[in-house]
C-alpha cells in the first residue's frame, strides 16, 4: 500500500500517542511488546512532515469491532483532542471472528466500547448496524442506504 509522507507521519504520531494512552490507562502495564521502541518512533517522527486532519465531523467505518482502533486509533485520539465530532460505524458485531467461539458478538462490542473509551470516545459515538458478518455480501443492498443516512456534505469519511 502506498502512503504519502504526511500519511506515514500521521500514522506514526498516532501510534505513539495511542501507545502512551494505552500504557497510562493500563494499571498492570501489560502490553504486547512493541516491535519498534519509542526512541525509534521519535526518530521517524522527526523526519516526517506535519499533517493535520480535516476539522470536520468524521465518520469512521469499521467492518468489525477493533478495526477502527487498530486502523485509526491515532486519528481518533487526535480528532478527540481537537474537539472534532467523531462517530464510529460498526458494520458487524464481529460475531464470527473465531470459528469455535460462541456468543462472541457481545464480547467484541464490550471490547470496542472499552477501547474507544480509552481513546476519548464513548458508547454514544458508536452506531451499530448489526449486519451479520457472515451475511455482509448478501446484505450489501441494505448497507449502502443505511450508510448514506449517516453522511452529509460536511462529513469526512474514513
Amino acid at each position: 500500500m502506498w502512503l504519502s509522507d504526511a500519511m506515514r507521519s500521521n500514522f506514526a504520531r498516532g501510534v505513539l500517542r495511542l501507545r502512551l494512552i494505552l500504557h497510562q490507562n493500563d494499571a498492570d502495564s501489560r502490553m504486547i511488546e512493541p516491535l519498534i521502541d519509542d526512541a525509534a518512533w521519535a526518530s521517524i517522527l522527526s523526519e516526517l512532515p506535519e499533517w493535520s486532519p480535516p476539522l470536520s465531523p468524521t465518520l469512521l467505518l469499521s467492518p468489525h469491532p477493533d478495526d477502527e482502533t487498530l486502523g485509526a486509533g491515532g486519528l481518533i485520539v487526535t480528532l478527540h483532542g481537537l474537539g472534532v465530532e467523531t462517530r464510529v460505524v460498526a458494520v458487524t458485531d464481529g460475531e464470527h471472528a473465531y470459528a469455535d467461539a460462541q456468543r462472541l458478538g457481545p464480547i467484541r462490542e464490550l471490547e470496542q466500547t472499552e477501547a474507544l473509551s480509552r481513546l476519548g470516545e464513548g458508547r454514544r459515538h458508536v452506531i451499530r448496524l448489526r449486519i451479520p458478518a457472515s451475511e455482509l455480501d448478501e446484505n450489501e443492498n441494505e448497507l449502502f442506504p443505511r450508510l448514506k443516512q449517516l453522511v452529509d456534505s460536511h462529513c469526512t469519511i474514513v
